[in-house]
C-alpha cells in the first residue's frame, strides 16, 4: 500500500510541477496562457488526485502561478509514511526557493482510491505547521 501511496503521491508533484512550469515558461516568454485554459488543466489535475471539497483559496480558485513551482518531484523526499484508519499522511523534506522544509500530505481514500486532502508545510521560525493551499 505504501508503495501506491508514494506513486500516488510524485505523480501528483509532477504534475503540478509540469502545469506550473509551463504556466512559468509563457509568462516569461509574454505569451501568457488563457486562464480559462489553465483551469481546465489544473482541474483535470485535482479531479485525479485531490478529495472533492471547496478550496477557497487554492490555485483553481485564486489562479495562482508560482515561481518556482510550489510542488516539484525532484525537490522532495520521502521520510515517513503513517497510515491512520482511512488515512494516510506522508511526510517529506523538501527543498523551496532555495530554502529546506518539511511537509506533511494527507491522503484520504474516495471512490476507493487515495487523494490528497490537504498539505501543510513546517514554519520553523513558530515551530507550528500551516496549510498550503492547492
Amino acid at each position: 500500500m505504501n508503495e501506491s501511496i508514494e506513486t500516488v503521491l510524485n505523480s501528483f508533484l509532477m504534475e503540478m510541477y509540469k502545469w506550473e512550469d509551463n504556466a512559468n515558461k509563457h509568462i516569461d516568454a509574454g505569451t501568457d496562457i488563457p486562464n480559462e485554459i489553465l483551469k481546465q488543466t489544473l482541474k483535470e489535475i485535482y479531479d485525479k488526485y485531490l478529495t472533492d471539497k471547496p478550496r477557497k483559496m487554492g490555485k483553481l480558485e485564486c489562479m495562482t502561478v508560482n515561481y518556482p513551482p510550489t510542488f516539484n518531484p525532484n525537490n522532495e523526499k520521502i521520510v515517513e509514511i503513517e497510515e491512520k484508519g482511512s488515512s494516510i499522511t506522508v511526510k517529506s523534506d523538501v527543498l523551496y526557493a532555495g530554502m529546506e522544509a518539511q511537509r506533511l500530505y494527507k491522503f484520504k481514500k474516495q471512490a476507493g482510491l487515495w487523494k490528497l486532502d490537504n498539505v501543510k508545510e513546517f514554519d520553523s521560525y513558530d515551530g507550528k505547521w500551516y496549510s498550503i493551499h492547492i
